[in-house]
């Protein structure tokens, strides 16, 4: 080989040796710009999902809360239910003497004239006699309808002018809105 060619393969050599080394170069700072910026994603990736997650969590635990303090009103109020609704009950069950002693008691807030309407469950127990009879007492004339007021106990006074509700649910209606806040407190604290 001449001493031409054998110097061109060698600079050829050399330029392509340079060319490789460039190239590997190169592909090294590019593999680690990608590798640097898969990390930065990585770490952005997670503190997005930590930050999500966080979130969540936050968010799960406020309806969890919620939810038991619905539940835990609605056990209340239901506890409070019962209480009014069996103290009617009780009324209700009272031996017919008894019963009819807050009967009269109701009557005393009667007009002259006034139609009395009971529940059709006190047919046996309020009778015209026992109206007739404590209308005498308080002076006035009563007659008993022969309509049944929609009530569990007690009476309805059908005026000329107006109307009373003096029945048990009516009476647990308004003891209940007078007593319920102090019995809530009383069973259950001041939360």
């Amino acid at each position: 080989m001449n001493k031409i060619a054998e110097k061109i393969i060698s600079d050829a050599s050399a330029a392509a040796e340079e060319v490789i080394k460039e190239a590997m170069l190169t592909a090294e700072k590019t593999l680690a710009a990608a590798k640097a910026e898969a990390e930065n994603l990585a770490a952005a990736a997670e503190s997005e999902r930590k930050a999500y997650s966080a979130a969540a969590v936050s968010a799960a635990k406020v309806n969890a809360e919620l939810e038991i303090r619905k539940r835990r009103l609605s056990a209340e109020k239901k506890v409070l239910d019962d209480i009014y609704e069996t103290a009617e009950k009780n009324i209700l069950s009272l031996k017919k003497a008894e019963y009819l002693k807050i009967v009269e008691q109701m009557l005393s807030y009667a007009d002259d004239g006034d139609e009395v309407m009971i529940s059709e469950n006190d047919k046996d127990r309020i009778t015209a006699g026992f109206i007739s009879k404590t209308a005498k007492k308080l002076g006035i004339k009563l007659s008993l309808s022969d309509k049944f007021a929609p009530i569990s106990g007690g009476i309805v006074l059908k005026g000329k002018y107006a109307d009373k509700n003096l029945s048990l649910t009516e009476d647990f209606r308004e003891l209940r809105n007078e007593t319920e806040p102090e019995l809530w407190r009383a069973l259950f604290g001041n939360r």
